[in-house]
């Protein structure tokens, strides 16, 4: 197909709005506002008619979107009112927007995400890594569900990951640096106190305490098995 500047574009995304709205299911690795955000975007594809779309134009989408925030009303149609969650939640939003990637990822397919990410950077700037982008899985320990054993892990290490593969959760976005911690700035954090509850404006609630790991409040904000796919991307050191 071919997009409003007349270049070819290889990828289209099908069936949007409905992915879209499958995001607070499936993209739970995201700020809960962004959920809201997808919703309003769904339903002004489904107004516009919109059956598929290519990644220059979901940004363009989204960039418009953004636009209806920061004006209290909707641009596109008069049958799609912002509601007054994100009305109340736009500076989280906007705060959170280099998370959107991160939703993409998770309901189209490598090409389509990897070209939206180009797309994306080039409006918005940074955007977050991709959460899945793991290099070797050096495998977890599990003793039972949503308990991991990290005798063989460098604690710094895992905090690192588990960080990285968080996000801000409520007003932490006021607190958020929406950038990666080193493994120098997790053992400065390890020696100060080995419980999490909130790393730099992200939602961890794990305690390192000891070398078994309860994974379950980690999970609940951040999807099943999150602190398990994290954790397994961390070396072995013994």
């Amino acid at each position: 197909m071919t997009s409003e500047n007349g270049i070819y574009e290889n990828f289209s995304l099908q069936d949007i709005s409905n992915k879209l709205r499958s995001a607070r299911e499936v993209s739970k690795n995201v700020p809960k506002e962004l959920h809201n955000l997808c919703d309003y975007i769904a339903d002004i594809i489904d107004t516009k008619k919109i059956t598929m779309v290519t990644p220059k134009k979901l940004v363009w989408i989204l960039s418009q979107s953004l636009a209806d925030l920061a004006k209290d009303c909707c641009c596109h149609t008069k049958n799609v009112k912002l509601s007054e969650i994100l009305k109340y939640q736009r500076t989280a939003i906007v705060s959170y927007i280099s998370y959107f990637p991160l939703i993409i990822d998770t309901i189209a397919d490598k090409n389509f995400a990897k070209t939206f990410r180009e797309d994306f950077s080039s409006v918005f700037g940074e955007s977050q890594p991709p959460v899945n982008e793991i290099k070797e899985n050096y495998g977890v320990k599990i003793i039972r569900k949503n308990m991991v054993d990290i005798s063989n892990k460098d604690k710094a290490e895992v905090v690192v990951s588990l960080y990285n593969n968080s996000h801000p959760q409520g007003i932490g976005f006021l607190h958020s640096t929406n950038k990666p911690i080193t493994i120098e700035m997790a053992r400065e954090f390890l020696d100060e106190s080995t419980h999490f509850n909130y790393l730099a404006g992200r939602v961890m609630k794990v305690d390192l305490s000891t070398n078994i790991v309860y994974t379950g409040h980690y999970n609940r904000f951040n999807g099943d098995g999150a602190a398990e796919r994290a954790i397994s991307q961390c070396h072995n050191i013994n």
